[in-house]
């Protein structure tokens, strides 16, 4: 059974908490750490320990370039970008 947390993030710190601890564990079963990077609250670090994206996913040897772990950052953007917050991303 799945409850439903139904209040709206007070600020963009809560915001990275949700997205690195409740979201991530829903859609791909990992938690994620969210550190701040500056000193106003507006800028965090999301740090993903095993990415099953990784794991799970065969790319052919003619695409090894491709950056496929963007998708989780354009997930978590578009999810961002729903609540009116929008993002600048950086997969590294």
């Amino acid at each position: 059974m799945f409850t439903f947390h139904n209040s709206r993030c007070g600020n963009f710190t809560q915001v990275a908490e949700i997205v690195s601890k409740n979201a991530l564990k829903t859609y791909l079963g990992v938690t994620a750490l969210a550190t701040p990077v500056g000193q106003v609250g507006d800028e965090f670090s999301i740090v993903i320990e095993s990415n099953p994206l990784v794991e799970f996913v065969e790319i052919p040897a003619e695409w090894a370039k491709i950056c496929y772990s963007q998708v989780i950052c354009g997930a978590i953007r578009g999810a961002c970008k729903f609540w009116l917050y929008h993002l600048l991303q950086n997969a590294l």
